[in-house]
């Protein structure tokens, strides 16, 4: 994955499992950093229903275009 700012690389600093109590809709966040301009980056990971939908996302959220990553 790229910086959104520079375009570097971005380093994974590392994952953090979120309780129920700590957020509703998300179950995981991941930390990246950019070595370059120093942006820091937090991705989260939608939560997913025992029949396999995610939870509390909309379809109008936008996403990555595929092939943009590395």
């Amino acid at each position: 994955m790229r910086c959104w700012h520079c375009n570097t690389r971005v380093i994974w600093g590392g994952d953090h499992a979120l309780d129920k109590e700590e957020n509703e809709h998300y179950d995981l966040v991941t930390n990246l950093t950019c070595p370059s301009c120093e942006a820091f980056v937090e991705v989260y990971r939608a939560k997913v229903s025992a029949k396999g939908g995610e939870i509390g996302c909309s379809n109008e959220m936008p996403t990555c275009d595929e092939g943009t990553e590395e």
